[in-house]
């Protein structure tokens, strides 16, 4: 996501130790990341805000994948790595202020992006929608 907008050359690897990030995540999404990087496939980098004068991090987006990094026993994360203009954005993000609840997350995250992938299909596909609609519009009759 934030890939295309910020440099790669800004990715960093980060001890986990060093990083914290709220605990508002849905089971079922960290699940689906722990499945993925077994399979090594691409899950994107954390985005980190840098504490303004610790060597600590704060996740600002990625808590699906920090806890399935966590799970997994992984000791070093691929990071994009914000610098922290005051306290208060660390702070802010230290705290999960931006982080949505696991029922948000659950009940409206995960339907969109359900739909968001359908309606992807669909646009890249109509046809085979198209016969879909045709067989069960045979066996309604």
């Amino acid at each position: 996501m934030y890939e295309s907008i910020i440099p790669k050359d800004w990715e960093r690897w980060i001890e986990i130790d060093k990083i914290i990030a709220d605990a508002k995540v849905y089971s079922d999404g960290v699940k689906m990341y722990e499945e993925m990087m077994k399979r090594d496939e691409e899950t994107g980098l954390i985005v980190l805000v840098k504490h303004p004068s610790k060597d600590l991090y704060a996740v600002l987006d990625g808590h699906h994948r920090f806890h399935a990094y966590l799970k997994l026993g992984v000791k070093e994360v691929p990071c994009i790595v914000l610098p922290a203009m005051i306290g208060f954005l660390f702070d802010i993000t230290k705290e999960g202020v931006l982080q949505p609840t696991e029922e948000f997350t659950k009940y409206v995250r995960v339907p969109f992006k359900k739909i968001e992938s359908f309606l992807i299909r669909f646009l890249d596909r109509p046809e085979e929608f198209l016969k879909l609609i045709d067989k069960r519009n045979e066996v309604d009759s």
